[in-house]
């Protein structure tokens, strides 16, 4: 994580600028931290349709398991989004959030090394994912945007910022809300807030609340939807993502004994008190991202070094692993190959694994059908053949969609369609 700078090189950069800058009518700009642009003629030049079949390598597969599923699917790259550059300088996709309709995504951005820029693309998907327009941005020059959600008419982006209206001298990390109409940002920031330790890492919106998790000396913290009131902190070190569904909150937490242990974490959503602790082996990477994503009783965990596990939230019982692929099999160094995100619908989960790329496994039923106790299995089918991939930091696969946030390489759509 970083810790929060207060440079005066950057303060004096963020100045030349916006002097420099030249606005139209739909580019605004509220103060020095941040600048909005909802002119899609211009955020236009950052897409491209694509129509290229992706081919899922099996002896990736055969690499790590001696049995392997066979695969019954199809998949087509259907576009592509640039990463925006602020000042000359590429910044890196984070994450992606959609909304349940499946019409609207959000892309966040941060830079990659020290210093803090950041953004956030607003984008509308249509066409089962062959369109999508980015049609608002906003454009951070303080802050890295670590995670975004969204509400009906408000952005939440997690953020490391050296802002002073959220950095202190022992804290960079915190939230801040816009306001948007459809899909397009407004000009002024609704709220901000602070957060303990270094950078907020993860946020979700269910109902009225945010819960946001920020790191190493942090912990999970519950707001309001307007942030002006805090309904809740538990302190968990190392709290790396937060899910939430009706039944459930879930924090993933790192490892801080030592023992290449990580937990899943279980919080009442009446009183906030920590009501159950699982491991989870292999979440121990030093400021390494892993995610957690729940299906009604399942939680699909991005475990590290040890891949992907299926656990049963009523028990803690790990159902299913998906095993990290063989770096050396790969010709990569076991430094850069990490399960850091996973994603699922239906009965097929994809796997970012940093620069390995992207797995695809499948389950022996749909995930949503499970009933606690049930047995699953799953079958590891291969590797995503991608011209170009770099590192991948984010996958989010819903109703046969699956976008990437491929760091430096920006956003890949990828269509399924059933043989």
């Amino acid at each position: 994580m970083k810790k929060s700078l207060y440079s005066l090189i950057l303060l004096a950069s963020i100045s030349v600028v916006f002097t420099s800058c030249s606005s139209s009518n739909n580019e605004k700009k509220q103060d020095d931290s941040y600048q909005i642009n909802n002119n899609e003629e211009s955020l236009l030049s950052r897409y491209a349709e694509k129509d290229e079949n992706i081919a899922v390598d099996t002896t990736a597969a055969e690499n790590t398991l001696s049995k392997i599923g066979k695969v019954k699917f199809d998949l087509k790259l259907v576009s592509e989004l640039y990463p925006p550059e602020i000042n000359g300088t590429p910044v890196q996709a984070t994450m992606i959030s959609r909304d349940d309709n499946n019409t609207r995504s959000l892309i966040s951005y941060n830079l990659k090394g020290s210093g803090y820029l950041g953004a956030v693309d607003v984008a509308q998907i249509s066409g089962n994912g062959k369109n999508i327009t980015i049609r608002s941005n906003i454009t951070f020059f303080d802050a890295d945007i670590n995670a975004v959600h969204a509400d009906v008419d408000k952005i939440y982006a997690a953020v490391a910022t050296s802002n002073p209206d959220i950095a202190t001298e022992i804290s960079s990390s915190g939230i801040r809300s816009y306001d948007f109409v459809s899909f397009e940002l407004e000009d002024a920031s609704t709220a901000s807030v602070s957060l303990p330790s270094y950078a907020a890492n993860s946020i979700v919106l269910f109902g009225d609340r945010v819960y946001a998790t920020s790191g190493n000396t942090g912990g999970l913290s519950v707001y309001n939807k307007n942030l002006n009131e805090r309904i809740a902190y538990v302190e968990i070190e190392d709290a790396r993502w937060v899910d939430v569904n009706s039944s459930y909150i879930a924090v993933l937490k790192g490892d801080t004994n030592g023992d290449e242990n990580g937990s899943v974490i279980l919080i009442n959503r009446s009183n906030f008190s920590i009501t159950s602790e699982y491991p989870v082996a292999g979440v121990y990477t030093p400021e390494a991202k892993n995610t957690i994503e729940l299906i009604n009783h399942l939680a699909i965990i991005a475990a590290g070094k040890e891949g992907v596990k299926i656990m049963d939230l009523t028990t803690g019982q790990i159902k299913s692993t998906i095993p990290l692929p063989d770096p050396a099999a790969l010709g990569l160094s076991p430094d850069v190959v990490t399960s850091n995100a996973a994603s699922a619908d239906d009965d097929k989960i994809f796997i970012s694994n940093g620069e390995a790329g992207v797995y695809v496994a499948e389950t022996n039923k749909d995930l949503e059908d499970y009933s606690p106790g049930e047995n699953i299995t799953t079958e590891l089918l291969g590797k995503l053949q991608f011209g170009d991939l770099e590192s991948v930091n984010h996958v989010s696969y819903r109703n046969k969609l699956l976008i990437v946030a491929a760091g430096l390489g920006g956003l890949k759509t990828v269509a399924l369609t059933d043989k």
